[in-house]
């Protein structure tokens, strides 16, 4: 993993939180690597905060905008 933003935190009931964030793996990850990835930065949210509803965009380059 790279580099995480785009995250966003919210509770969708009371005591039921939310996240949503962008992961950047880094290399050429196949898909299944990457979606082990994934699984597991679910479970750290589940485990160490309560989240029970992570929604990740995973990505091999920057999403940002290239500087003109």
């Amino acid at each position: 993993m790279v580099d995480v933003h785009h995250v966003h935190l919210w509770e969708m009931a009371p005591g039921e939180p939310a996240l949503s964030a962008h992961v950047r793996i880094d290399g050429s990850p196949s898909l299944h690597d990457a979606q082990v990835v994934a699984e597991r930065l679910r479970e750290i949210a589940h485990e160490r905060f309560g989240v029970a509803h992570t929604t990740l965009d995973l990505e091999c380059h920057s999403c940002e905008a290239p500087a003109h």
